[in-house]
């Protein structure tokens, strides 16, 4: 590893530290420079872009040099739009259709050079021996441009890509967990994760406002540990200054707030929660919904309780 790399490692990671990631696209400008520094490498080497695994398990273009990044931006891969044999190992992949949909293919040619690559060297970007997305790099000649050391020079970045990616998940992680940790230091005594919390909390609740909401929201589906963490994420960040918990024996989520309007909990949240997570298969998400106005629907503390022991 020379100086350089090591520099530029230190540029990505102090990057990585100064960004908070709340949307899958507030990685775009991490990724773009290491993309332009993979093709920098070369002069064949002129076009190329990285495609990632985001929280629903869907794959989305985050960077792109020569092509229509906006465009690009509109294509949303499933596992089952992108060849098998492309997953785990490299591929030198001549350009013609996979498993694309129509609309994927025009996005493609209309912002993604299709019809003039005439091959790419498809680089799978592993975490924990998972696929989480590929780095791509094209080849506009009649002649294979991908001597061994262009494919080692990519499958050495390839690396490198995931271990950034997994950083910045494992921020996004941490930056959850301080959250809740922040939401518990009002009550010490009490783990977030417990009914006793959740009744303390309401109980300040009514001590506090004379008015405020309540919402139960029970998953229908089994969900796996990823689908299921997805939805997690997805909540807190609807409800990031409201108070959240989740029982995780009974799989349903109980939520105190000063104040969420009924139209953000229809179309905001509902829309939110119910869209496709695409993991091993797709998978639509199914609830219940309770939504509770104080004191309208619930005047006391004793109610609450039989509220949500009923539930």
């Amino acid at each position: 590893m020379n100086s350089n790399f090591i520099e530029f490692y230190l540029k990505i990671i102090d990057l990585i530290d100064k960004k908070n990631f709340y949307d899958f696209y507030d990685m775009e400008n991490i990724f773009d420079i290491i993309l332009s520094k993979v093709l920098s490498y070369s002069p064949l080497l002129t076009t190329g872009s990285i495609i990632l695994r985001d929280d629903d398990g869907y794959f989305k273009y985050i960077a792109a040099k020569g092509h229509d990044f906006n465009i690009l931006k509109n294509i949303v891969f499933k596992k089952n739009n992108i060849f098998k044999y492309r997953f785990y190992s490299t591929n030198i992949v001549k350009n013609k259709i996979e498993s694309e949909t129509t609309e994927q293919l025009e996005l493609l040619i209309k912002g993604g050079n299709l019809l003039n690559i005439k091959s790419y060297l498809s680089v799978p970007i592993l975490i924990n021996n998972e696929n989480f997305g590929f780095l791509n790099i094209d080849n506009y000649s009649d002649k294979n441009i991908f001597d061994d050391n262009i494919t080692k020079m990519a499958k050495d970045y390839s690396k490198f890509i995931a271990s950034i990616y997994k950083a910045i998940i494992m921020k996004k992680e941490l930056n959850l967990k301080t959250l809740l940790l922040r939401k518990t230091e009002i009550i010490n005594n009490y783990n977030i994760y417990s009914k006793n919390f959740l009744i303390q909390k309401a109980r300040d609740f009514f001590k506090n406002y004379e008015e405020f909401i309540f919402i139960n929201i029970k998953i229908k589906n089994n969900l796996e540990e990823k689908e299921l963490n997805c939805i997690i994420n997805r909540l807190h960040k609807l409800f990031e200054d409201d108070f959240v918990f989740f029982d995780n024996n009974n799989k349903e989520f109980f939520i105190l707030s000063e104040y969420i309007s009924n139209y953000y909990f229809e179309t905001n949240v509902k829309n939110e929660l119910l869209k496709p997570i695409f993991w091993n298969y797709e998978l639509i998400p199914e609830f219940e919904f309770y939504f509770y106005n104080i004191p309208d629907d619930i005047n006391n503390i004793e109610n609450f309780k039989k509220i949500i022991d009923h539930y």
